[in-house]
């Protein structure tokens, strides 16, 4: 079975930090297998296209999985796994594609919640906003102290992730984009939807293929 993977710079998985072999002479790395005894809590852990948004790193890897395999929300959890090739279109300017990526499109959902609630000036302000710099600063003079579930409140978010978004810090620009979602929702089924729309750009951008239900002679490898 194959997925993705993210991992830090040098194939460092980020939680455990333990190196994944490389690929080297156009063979797969060597494989990692998790202990059979405790495949719950140690397996190998990767991803679909759908879960991409949840776990953004330096580096992304298509990889190989062997089973068994653990079902899981968010990723899969398999016996064992190798990596194949890294996806060289993501990379340091990718990822600060998609942190304005995720800055532009909080930008669009608060500048619809003021527009619903006739705060036309406002959302205008937001909308005419052409660089990033520009977005922080109107978006924080909109947020002034409202709470956050109020509309002009609302816009303290795409001012926290355009500012992430110009620090290169992309996971929590990401965050700032999904937490948007749930204060519009009033529930997670918002930040869902926009962690969604993440993971749809990122497949785009990076042209990603479906990895997980086709073979390796599918993806050439």
């Amino acid at each position: 079975m194959l997925a993705y993977k993210f991992l830090a710079s040098g194939a460092i998985a980020p939680f455990t930090g333990r190196p994944w072999p490389l690929p080297s002479a156009g063979a797969p790395g060597a494989w990692l297998a998790a202990p059979a005894e405790d495949l719950a809590r140690r397996g190998v852990h990767a991803c679909r296209r759908e879960d991409l948004s949840l776990w953004p790193d330096e580096e992304l890897w298509l990889v190989e999985l062997e089973g068994p395999f653990i079902p899981d929300s968010c990723l899969i959890i398999a016996a064992r796994g190798r990596l194949l090739r890294r996806v060289e279109a993501w990379n340091a300017a990718t990822a600060r594609e998609y942190a304005a990526a995720c800055a532009w499109r909080a930008r669009d959902l608060v500048a619809e919640a003021l527009e619903s609630v006739h705060l036309h000036a406002d959302a205008a302000t937001l909308r005419a906003c052409c660089d990033l710099e520009s977005l922080q600063e109107k978006a924080s003079a909109i947020a002034g102290d409202a709470p956050p579930e109020e509309p002009r409140g609302l816009a303290a978010y795409a001012a926290g992730s355009a500012m992430r978004a110009l620090q290169g810090r992309f996971p929590e620009a990401s965050l700032q984009h999904a937490h948007l979602g749930t204060a519009l929702a009033a529930s997670e089924s918002g930040a869902a939807r926009e962690r969604a729309w993440q993971s749809h750009w990122l497949a785009v951008r990076l042209e990603l293929e479906d990895a997980a239900p086709g073979g390796l002679d599918a993806l050439g490898l």
